[in-house]
C-alpha cells in the first residue's frame, strides 16, 4: 500500500488527555505564526482509530504525531508499540512527551 503524507500544510496530530496541555499545544503552534494544521485527540484509542480509518480510505496521514506517554486506559507506550508494528504507520515521525 502506498501512503500519503501531506507536507504542504503539515498536519500535526497531538494526543493528550489533559485539556490544559491541549490548550498549551494550540497556543504554542499559533505562536509560531506558521501555517500548521494541528489536530487534537484526547486518547490513544482516538488516534489509533483515526489513523486506521485514514489508511482504509487512502486519506493523507499526519506529518507528525505528538504523543503523551501518560494517559488512562491505553497509554502512549502501547500506542507507540502499535505504530511500530504497522509498516505504514511506523513511517510517521513521533515526538514523545512525558
Amino acid at each position: 500500500m502506498r501512503i500519503s503524507i501531506d507536507v504542504r500544510t503539515p498536519e500535526v496530530l497531538y494526543v493528550d488527555d489533559s485539556a490544559d496541555d491541549q490548550l498549551l499545544a494550540v497556543e504554542a503552534v499559533e505562536a509560531t505564526g506558521r501555517d500548521n494544521d494541528l489536530r487534537i485527540a484526547g486518547s490513544a484509542i482516538e488516534v489509533w482509530t483515526t489513523l486506521l480509518n485514514r489508511l482504509e480510505k487512502g486519506s493523507p496521514l499526519p506529518a507528525l504525531l505528538v504523543v503523551d506517554l501518560r494517559m488512562p486506559r491505553v497509554d502512549g507506550h502501547l500506542l507507540m508499540d502499535k505504530l511500530a508494528e504497522d509498516p505504514d504507520l511506523s513511517q510517521i515521525p513521533v515526538i514523545v512527551l512525558t
